[in-house]
């Protein structure tokens, strides 16, 4: 326009005629322009809005539909594994699989609602980590209705817990991005607010003759997009405040925008008292342990622009002085320029899951009886022993006590009596032991002491002061007084030391070791001697079985199986077992050399002598097939001996003995290990007439999942349910859990080792279909029993 105006060659009316057009021209151009600029940025704002109401807050709310549903399984697991009503587990059960839906229906509402990339990562990452923890949930499930609740805690606590936490971290994450979104939104629209007002203002000065109509217009359009700016900030304000954790927003300075309700309830601030005030005075966060003052997450946000997350002892002090554990994380907002605009906290009260958690650690390392470290601490603590041995010139000491005559006083007593003992025993121990040791009760009335850089001198010093405090102490029980000893093994952890098994086993051989020599002494690990002897007592045993095996000194007991509340069967069963005979005429069970044979690879031999004597046996007597039944067992080296199969058969075919006299008995650990070879196996064998017992059922954890897949006529339960049945719920559960399911699947049950009166009689009212121990039946000499048999009829 200067140039317009200094061009002196146009007379004065032509040139104002000139500029007038011009301008106006230029003006009605700009005017055009302006109205079709805020029409544009009018409409932006109303597709932001409408994209943050009908969507953002959608996803937000399906968020935190998603978190509660999680955090509602996690506590459904909580109560499975700590109710011991199987009924109210199965309700809690049933609970865990109605919030399972309620999440699975949320997340694919909002996998169609997602359509961003970040979006798409944050559902694909939380996919991946919600398969991982419903995988240990339903492994946790698995355990619990298979009654392991033990090992359920310990995988609640090392899984399920933390695989959770990793989805709500997720959670957390996608919450923020979109809290983010939205406020960067808000920046976006507010500076084209801006700049808007600045380009209407220029164009408003310079459009003189149009100007009142464009004022009007500018106006109007001005205060529609300020009451849509305000609406949006509402709306946001709204969806935060839909958030089940609490949010806090600020602006670049750390000066508080906004708290959702959640935030004013923890803080115990309201909106209004801590709107531009700045977040270090309404938020307070200290390190639980220390009481210290942390960082506040949102400065220190805004000054890395990296996200800040809370570490496992982090606390907000509210505005009343009280503590809550919580966990945060908190990141700085940038605006499309990359500059700061504020920072937003997302935090929730922990409380009462730490102290959960807790709880489940301390219960997962403690005897529940006693309150002292458990078997499972207490090798971990061992194990973490020997490895600062190897790194640092530190000597630490083992002790493995074995109370003496413990089992008199349990038997006479009873439980309670014994259960008491312990725990008189732990306080005289405990007693003795410095601050930095460990005592553990290892199972039954064994215990372990770690003596934490202990030489030799004063480990027997400690361990001799224990055997002596412990033999003076006299327990009183029902008006009776009863004195014990104990045990004591000793061994020296130092860099030379061998893994944790080398060292358990020594020790328990040193503690046996004393109770041998004559019990209530203490007797110290010698490596050389011990392991000379282990050596040549395996070498012994090798070439014992050996010559037994070749020159027949083996000898063939048999035990009866009798039927429960008068059932008659069709052939009297017997086991048939496997006794040695020494120099002295001392009979020799088989758990005494076993563990040579399997480990030169006899067991198979051994068996093969057990058939081939057995069927000699049947067929010089002459037996009626109809009336007898023989049970012989198998071990694992014999399911895969390749010949073993032809040598049963031929042996048979050799002594002309019925395949109907006799049954095989193999163990479920090994039927399980050998599944494949089992079937083939037991399917040849029960093809000719001959019946299969399924010998320990109950050991293994997925025995009634394996139980279908092997073709087995009996299923013998594991003694160690029966020996407990008096005094265990547990075993009692176990013990009619299996005899249900067997005659369920038309299978026959015997319960060993009934060795009283007490234990038959509940055997009884369980409905098991055989029974067998030294209470129905000692073992004795098969041929004493044929001869006998033979004379009767």
């Amino acid at each position: 326009m200067q140039e317009a105006t200094s061009n002196d060659n146009l007379p004065n009316p032509t040139r104002g005629k000139v500029l007038l057009v011009i301008g106006f021209s230029l003006m009605l151009g700009i005017g055009a322009g302006t109205l079709l600029y805020g029409l544009q940025q009018r409409q932006n704002t109303i597709n932001d809005i409408n994209i943050i109401v009908h969507k953002q807050s959608q996803k937000l709310q399906l968020l935190s539909i998603m978190k509660s549903s999680a955090r509602e399984r996690s506590l459904c697991l909580f109560n499975m594994v700590s109710r011991e009503d199987p009924f109210e587990r199965d309700d809690w059960f049933l609970k865990f699989n109605s919030h399972g839906a309620r999440f699975a229906s949320a997340r694919l509402k909002l996998i169609s609602l997602s359509n961003t990339p970040q979006e798409k990562e944050f559902l694909k990452k939380q996919g991946e980590r919600s398969v991982k923890a419903i995988s240990a949930q339903n492994e946790i499930v698995d355990l619990v209705q298979s009654y392991n609740i033990r090992k359920a805690k310990e995988l609640l606590i090392t899984g399920g817990i933390p695989l959770q936490n990793k989805v709500f971290d997720i959670i957390d994450q996608y919450q923020i991005f979109l809290a983010e979104n939205i406020n960067q939104r808000i920046a976006t629209i507010n500076r084209n607010h801006e700049n808007a007002l600045i380009v209407l203002m220029i164009l408003g000065l310079g459009s003189f003759l149009i100007g009142l109509f464009l004022a009007i217009h500018v106006i109007r359009n001005t205060t529609r997009i300020a009451k849509l700016n305000f609406v949006e900030k509402k709306l946001a304000q709204v969806t935060l405040s839909s958030i089940g954790d609490a949010v806090i927003t600020t602006n670049a300075h750390g000066h508080i925008q906004f708290m959702n309700k959640e935030a004013v309830k923890m803080t115990g601030w309201s909106n209004s008292e801590s709107t531009n005030k700045p977040i270090l005075d309404v938020m307070c966060i200290i390190d639980n342990k220390t009481t210290k003052p942390l960082t506040n997450p949102v400065t220190q946000a805004i000054a890395t622009r990296e996200s800040i997350i809370s570490d496992e002892h982090s606390a907000l002090i509210d505005r009343n002085k009280n503590r809550f554990d919580i966990e945060y994380k908190a990141s700085a907002i940038l605006d499309s320029d990359n500059k700061n605009f504020g920072g937003v906290v997302v935090f929730r009260d922990v409380t009462e899951t730490r102290a959960l958690a807790k709880q489940l650690s301390h219960q997962a390392s403690h005897d529940e009886l006693t309150g002292l470290v458990n078997r499972r601490e207490f090798e971990i603590r061992v194990n973490q022993a020997i490895n600062n041995a190897k790194v640092e010139p530190r000597q630490y000491a083992l002790l493995y006590l074995d109370l003496d005559q413990f089992k008199i006083i349990n038997d006479m007593g009873g439980h309670n009596a014994g259960d008491e003992l312990l725990k008189q025993i732990s306080i005289i121990i405990h007693q003795i032991l410095r601050e930095s040791d460990t005592l553990a009760r290892l199972g039954g009335d064994e215990f372990g002491i770690l003596l934490d850089g202990c030489p030799i001198a004063k480990a027997s010093e400690i361990a001799e002061s224990i055997r002596v405090a412990i033999d003076k102490f006299s327990f009183y029980w029902d008006d009776k007084v009863f004195d014990i000893g104990v045990s004591i093994g000793v061994i020296m952890i130092n860099a030379e030391s061998g893994s944790l098994a080398d060292i358990m086993s020594a020790v328990d051989t040193a503690c046996y070791t004393a109770k041998d020599l004559g019990r209530n002494r203490i007797q110290l690990y010698q490596q050389s001697n011990n392991e000379l002897n282990k050596r040549k007592t395996e070498m012994y045993w090798s070439q014992r079985i050996s010559k037994a095996i070749n020159e027949d000194d083996f000898q063939l007991y048999a035990q009866e199986i009798l039927p429960v509340n008068n059932k008659q069967p069709s052939r009297k069963i017997y086991e048939i077992l496997l006794r040695l005979e020494d120099n002295e005429n001392h009979i020799i069970t088989p758990h005494v050399f076993l563990p040579a044979a399997e480990r030169f690879s006899l067991t198979s031999a051994i068996d093969k002598w057990v058939i081939s004597k057995t069927f000699q046996t049947i067929s010089s007597y002459k037996l009626n097939e109809d009336k007898f039944k023989f049970s012989i067992n198998l071990s694992g080296q014999s399911l895969n001996t390749h010949d073993m199969l032809s040598f049963i058969i031929n042996s048979m075919e050799e002594t002309s003995v019925p395949a109907e006299m006799i049954q095989f008995e193999i163990t479920e650990s090994m039927a399980i290990a050998n599944l494949s070879a089992a079937r083939k196996f037991i399917s040849v064998l029960t093809g000719l007439g001959c019946d299969f017992a399924l010998d320990d059922f109950g050991k293994g954890l997925s025995s009634f999942t394996y139980l279908k897949h092997i073709p087995v006529q009996t299923i013998k339960i594991d003694g160690s349910f029966i020996r407990d049945i008096l005094n265990d719920k547990v075993s009692i559960t176990f013990v009619n859990s299996i005899n249900d399911i067997a005659h369920a699947m038309d299978l026959k049950t015997t319960a060993e080792y009934v060795e009283n009166e007490a234990i038959y009689n509940e055997i009884i009212k369980l409905n098991v279909d055989f029974v067998q121990g030294n209470f129905i039946s000692p073992a004795i000499p098969l041929h004493s029993i044929l001869n006998n048999k033979l004379d009767s009829s």
